[in-house]
């Protein structure tokens, strides 16, 4: 490997870093305010690229949310800094840029040698991501242009009813999964599987009852998706799970069409949350994959179309 090779890739390395440490020092931010972006509604928000209006997708919506909410931007459309260079666009003093994840992978065709020593062809899939920069369009000033940002401005998308309960209980009765609903705690017994529920009426509100128990059923595919499981609450992964299950929660809400994810006792969640994310500046996204992949295993389980769900699926183009 030649200096300069070794250069660029510490380079980008550190560049990698500094990204994941941004959107976290934003998280621990919010939480600080008492504000836990994932429980927005942002199922049907639309962010996207003004100009090609394509939405974003995976993490990428959320990654908006948290831009949004920490810089008080009032409009779901971002650019890139060459369209706006293309456009004559000029970006605002002091804006700061969102950074985007964009994710996808290759499978490339490699030779080896097998036992006997012959040369066989073996084809290997490579992962990869990469940081895409961003700007939302409150940042960016047209005054010194003649083309105008209002005119690529499509009709924002109407935000869809909240899906009725009925729905969102027959999902769960297509899990087959054991729910009891009795006492005052929520929680579900990894030994069992068992999830204990205290009955609907004892919830303040329709949003709150459904956030909670979708947040023990991703609790519930722990054992399945061999992820580690802790009772201490002073553990790293005890936080890591309830991370994991309040935004696998907040993945199911947002395909339902809840207003809102919170859980009534949320506050409780935030010193757990900030605790995390204050030692790993990467535990966000890590908890973030985790939570899609179960909340894609649950749907699958519950015979719903993921391919169909722009939110989990798609890359962010």
């Amino acid at each position: 490997m030649t200096m300069s090779k070794g250069k660029n890739r510490a380079k980008a390395k550190t560049k990698i870093h500094q990204n994941f440490a941004t959107v976290t020092k934003k998280l621990l931010e919010l939480i600080d305010r008492g504000v836990t972006p994932w429980h927005q509604p942002w199922y049907s928000i639309g962010y996207q690229n003004l100009l090609s209006q394509k939405p974003y997708s995976g993490i990428n919506p959320l990654l908006c949310t948290i831009d949004c909410i920490y810089h008080a931007h009032s409009s779901p459309y971002y650019v890139g800094k060459t369209q706006c260079n293309d456009k004559g666009w000029r970006i605002k003093k002091g804006s700061k840029a969102n950074w985007l994840r964009w994710g996808g992978g290759t499978t490339v065709t490699e030779e080896v040698k097998d036992d006997r020593g012959q040369v066989q062809e073996k084809e290997k899939f490579i992962r990869a991501f990469k940081w895409w920069m961003v700007f939302n369009i409150d940042c960016i000033d047209d005054g010194e242009s003649e083309i105008k940002i209002k005119d690529f401005l499509p009709q924002l998308a109407k935000v869809t009813d909240p899906a009725l309960d009925v729905e969102i209980q027959t999902f769960v009765d297509s899990l087959n999964k054991d729910i009891t609903y009795t006492g005052n705690l929520a929680y579900h017994e990894y030994r069992t599987g068992k999830i204990y529920m205290p009955p609907r009426h004892q919830f303040k509100s329709r949003d709150g009852f459904w956030a909670t128990l979708l947040h023990e059923l991703i609790h519930s595919t722990a054992t399945e998706l061999e992820r580690p499981i802790c009772g201490d609450m002073a553990d790293t992964v005890y936080h890591q799970e309830e991370l994991i299950a309040d935004l696998g929660a907040s993945f199911l809400g947002n395909h339902f069409g809840l207003a809102s994810t919170e859980l009534e006792n949320h506050a409780s969640y935030l010193k757990h949350y900030w605790s995390l994310l204050n030692l790993d500046a990467q535990a966000f996204f890590k908890a973030v994959y985790q939570a899609q992949k179960a909340a894609n295993y649950l749907l699958e389980l519950g015979g719903i179309d993921i391919l169909t769900r722009v939110v989990f699926l798609q890359r962010c183009e």
